[in-house]
């Protein structure tokens, strides 16, 4: 876990984040790096997880859970977009 680093290859499998809770306030916690890089559609990076994105992909909000540390237990929601 941590934050996202300089390149795709070297960041780690739980990114940090700033979400929402069920009852609207925030949390720190991790999205999962293959979530958040699906999401994303990054045409620059392009990780393994988003070669095969359409353009119409990278343009709709992308709603992922918050976990903790342990990377199993849900805190709340991050969107994208």
């Amino acid at each position: 876990y941590g934050t996202e680093g300089a390149s795709p290859t070297t960041d780690p499998d739980l990114i940090s984040v700033t979400g929402r809770s069920a009852d609207g306030s925030s949390v720190h916690g991790y999205v999962k790096r293959a979530v958040l890089y699906a999401a994303m559609c990054a045409e620059d990076s392009r990780p393994p997880e988003v070669l095969h994105c359409t353009p119409a992909d990278r343009h709709h909000s992308r709603t992922m859970p918050v976990y903790a540390r342990d990377g199993t237990t849900v805190l709340g929601t991050f969107t994208l977009g």
